[in-house]
């Protein structure tokens, strides 16, 4: 969870009882019916440059992706306390280890930052703390339903939420999942009960999950597949295969390659496949290096990398390593001048 006032709560929807709208439960929505107040800064960076926080090593060579690591990690582990509080964390039963002095640490962070939550956070948190009588407009549940995935702060709201103001009605329920069509087989049986409890349904081929390595060998096996179903008869044309694929360069690359093996038509892919953006890379690490020594490593190990730099591509990765294993690259030249020496005394 992250951004402010908007975060949907999936996969939680709420009916309207008068006018019959159908809206996904937001914490925006949630902020307006219960009027959550503005809460207090979520600020992690003053209290994570602690000496005594396990992660101190790391704060002191890369403080700005330590301070990210650990505000995310932190907000993990208030979505998975009870009612978003510090005070619920027990760690009595975690043995002594790596796991638990983490924990540990982050739980005295939250409790130094007055529990303090981002703006998605608080606002489930302060509807989850509500009664019934402080909401302004009533929010029964459409799918009323506990979902696996939910985290135990979503999980704790959807109890609260079913407390305050009930289910929607079944016939709106049924009615809502049928404006869309399901497919026939197990497919369908996903479309029509997915992130809810539903019978079990006898196996068939409608759906199929293979693990693949990377994307060169998904697309060559997705171009396989194609070509089989249509030596098959499964299909009469290409075009009746649709291909979901990460917006990446990297899989438009492969599929063109394995499709264009496999002698098939893809449509839909980039004319152009996009180029690395060299000038505008050397530019932002150069401005996060004129921070000074508190400047991250990977960007000074990311200038010294830049093709654009007169240097050949060996010394640049013997740079960069140097940076990257000690944060300085004096033991590089002291190598490079011993051996530089050795040579002339050979001489």
């Amino acid at each position: 969870m992250g951004g402010r006032g908007v975060t949907r709560i999936e996969p939680l929807w709420t009916r309207a009882p008068a006018t019959g709208a159908i809206r996904p439960l937001t914490t925006q929505l949630l902020s307006e019916t219960y009027l959550a107040p503005k809460p207090a800064a979520f600020e992690v960076a003053p209290l994570a440059a602690s000496a005594d926080a396990p992660w101190a090593g790391s704060f002191a060579f890369a403080p700005d992706e330590t301070t990210r690591a650990v505000s995310d990690a932190l907000i993990a582990l208030a979505a998975a306390s009870e009612g978003l509080v510090p005070e619920s964390i027990d760690l009595g039963s975690l043995p002594e280890g790596r796991a638990r002095r983490h924990l540990s640490a982050l739980a005295d962070l939250w409790r130094a930052m007055d529990g303090a939550l981002p703006d998605d956070l608080a606002a489930i948190r302060h509807a989850a703390a509500s009664a019934t009588r402080d909401a302004l407009e009533p929010l029964p549940l459409l799918n009323p339903f506990p979902c696996p995935y939910a985290t135990r702060a979503e999980e704790h709201l959807r109890a609260t939420l079913l407390a305050h103001h009930g289910a929607a009605p079944s016939k709106a329920l049924a009615a809502w999942r049928g404006d869309t069509t399901a497919a026939p087989g197990a497919l369908g049986q996903i479309q029509a009960g997915f992130g809810a409890a539903a019978a079990k349904v006898a196996h068939d081929d409608s759906v199929a999950v293979w693990g693949l390595r990377d994307p060169a060998e998904e697309a060559e096996f997705a171009a396989a597949r194609v070509r089989a179903l249509l030596d098959t008869g499964a299909i009469a044309a290409p075009a009746e295969v649709g291909l979901l694929v990460p917006d990446d360069p990297a899989w438009r690359g492969q599929l063109a390659r394995a499709f264009n093996a496999a002698g098939l038509p893809l449509a839909g892919l980039a004319r152009q496949t996009p180029r690395r953006d060299l000038e505008t890379d050397l530019l932002a690490a150069s401005v996060a290096i004129l921070k000074g020594p508190a400047a991250p490593r990977m960007a000074l190990a990311t200038a010294l990398r830049s093709p654009l730099l007169p240097w050949p591509a060996e010394l640049s990765a013997q740079l960069a390593d140097a940076v990257m294993r000690h944060g300085l690259l004096w033991r590089l030249h002291e190598s490079h001048r011993r051996g530089r020496k050795d040579d002339q005394t050979k001489t």
